[in-house]
């Protein structure tokens, strides 16, 4: 499990509320990345659960990474009388 803890505070030192440029805490978990895909009803084809899809770091296409279906949840239901 690769999880991330960073500490940029030391015991007794006053935390700042508000915006700052470092974040005193950082926490993560970096084994599993969740990316949200908004499907238009007018792209034909649509999706297909079992297809395979890339993703690449905007400005930097070294960086990609292997996605696969998780979950689908419906944008818009049917209204139910």
């Amino acid at each position: 499990m690769a999880r991330l803890l960073q500490v940029n505070i030391r015991p007794g030192e006053f935390a700042q509320a508000g915006f700052l440029i470092t974040p005193l805490l950082v926490l993560g978990n970096l084994d599993q990345f969740h990316v949200r895909l908004i499907l238009m009803k007018t792209m034909p084809g649509g999706l297909i659960k079992n297809s395979k899809a890339v993703a690449y770091l905007r400005g930097n296409r070294n960086f990609k990474a292997d996605l696969s279906l998780a979950y689908l949840e419906p944008y818009i239901v049917p209204k139910k009388s």
